[in-house]
């Protein structure tokens, strides 16, 4: 294995860091857009289902109480969910930015150090994102369930 020269170190980290720039800008585009999109999917569906059944004349009031609830925890689960994604969208530009910056490319001695915990909550505040919006979901069909089958129930007339 040939150790590279102080030249060939920097051309090599040069090219490296263009691949991970335009890795990273793609990643957060693409992330920061799935993003946007589940959480603006989710407050519709949980929104919209309140004031369905808030402004409907065919409700029994009854259901409004039973389904009401659950879509308010949508709504907020949606929100927890965006928030997550937020933050998780902002800690990885962090890191990124600190692989591609220009002092790493040209000096061996200002590689990044990355904590570790840093580097772990990336993965871990996907899955709390991706729970939250699965709970979001979730109250979302309970909540429809609650009001359909408190509706069969309720006496017509």
């Amino acid at each position: 294995m040939r150790v590279l020269d102080d030249q060939d170190y920097k051309d090599y980290r040069i090219k490296v860091t263009e691949v991970y720039a335009e890795q990273m800008r793609a990643l957060i585009g693409y992330q920061a857009d799935l993003a946007k999109w589940i959480f603006a999917t989710l407050i519709l569906i949980n929104s919209g289902a309140l004031a369905g059944i808030v402004s409907s004349s065919r409700i029994v009031d009854g259901a409004a109480r039973i389904g009401a609830p659950w879509f308010i925890a949508g709504i907020g689960t949606a929100l927890a969910s965006g928030f997550i994604s937020w933050l998780n969208t902002t800690i990885a530009i962090g890191i990124y930015g600190k692989i591609v910056s220009p002092a790493a490319i040209f000096d061996r001695a200002s590689q990044p150090e990355f904590k570790k915990y840093r580097t772990l909550s990336v993965p871990a505040l996907a899955c709390c994102a991706i729970v939250a919006g699965l709970v979001s979901v979730a109250c979302a069909g309970v909540g429809a369930e609650d009001v359909m089958s408190f509706e069969l129930k309720a006496p017509i007339g």
